[in-house]
């Protein structure tokens, strides 16, 4: 896992966020999309700066330009494509701007912070904590979860979990190498973790839509 620790404007980040829950899985969008999706959560969001972070985003490697159409020698209606890793940084972009904290009853949050406790854990030992061995075909399905974690872990962030070289009996023990606090470690290729965006500062304020009183959300 990389230790890099991102530092994009807040409105890269907002537009970030809405990219990477609101585009196609053909990644494909222009500009008028994304300040509509970037408005949807909440902040007063204009073209000038769905500009500005689609140019911050293309520098990155997050958006590149798509096919455009002409007139009179001027762009109109340039498309944009949110690339897989545009698409990973903005889920943890949303992460870190919406949650503050992962799902704590996810099997992932509770065996994370399991082994944040322990240091050192076995498949066995996880589960036997973590489920209700009442159920036998829960129990098995849900150890495999737990495994299959695991092994992830230790794959996609290796400074952070390690395979013990010394087995538990005929078990593989599984090692904390370094906290990364509430959040899981990463468990896919090109996952970026939330603590990238530790460093995302907050939308200032007077970019902060209303609440809508109860009742009223949606209308104008």
């Amino acid at each position: 896992m990389s230790n890099t620790t991102l530092h994009p404007s807040w409105y890269t980040g907002v537009a970030l966020a809405a990219l990477a829950h609101r585009a196609p899985p053909s990644g494909l969008f222009d500009e008028a999309q994304l300040v509509q999706w970037a408005q949807a959560d909440a902040v007063e969001f204009g073209a000038g700066l769905a500009h500005q972070a689609l140019r911050a985003m293309q520098r990155r490697g997050y958006a590149l330009p798509q096919s455009a159409r002409r007139s009179n020698g001027k762009i109109f209606n340039q498309r944009w494509r949110l690339t897989p890793a545009g698409r990973e940084a903005g889920l943890a972009a949303h992460a870190a701007l919406h949650h503050g904290a992962p799902d704590p009853h996810a099997l992932a949050t509770r065996l994370w912070g399991l082994l944040r406790i322990r240091r050192r854990l076995t498949t066995d030992e996880a589960a036997s904590t973590l489920v209700d061995a009442g159920d036998g075909a829960a129990y098995t399905r849900q150890k495999k979860a737990i495994g299959a974690l695991l092994r992830a872990w230790a794959k996609h962030a290796p400074d952070v979990v390690t395979v013990a070289a010394k087995r538990e009996g005929a078990h593989l023990r599984y090692v904390l190498l370094r906290d990364l606090g509430a959040w899981p470690p990463p468990s896919r290729a090109g996952q970026v973790h939330p603590t990238a965006f530790a460093s995302l500062p907050p939308v200032p304020k007077q970019f902060v839509k209303p609440a809508q009183p109860a009742g009223l959300e949606g209308q104008p």
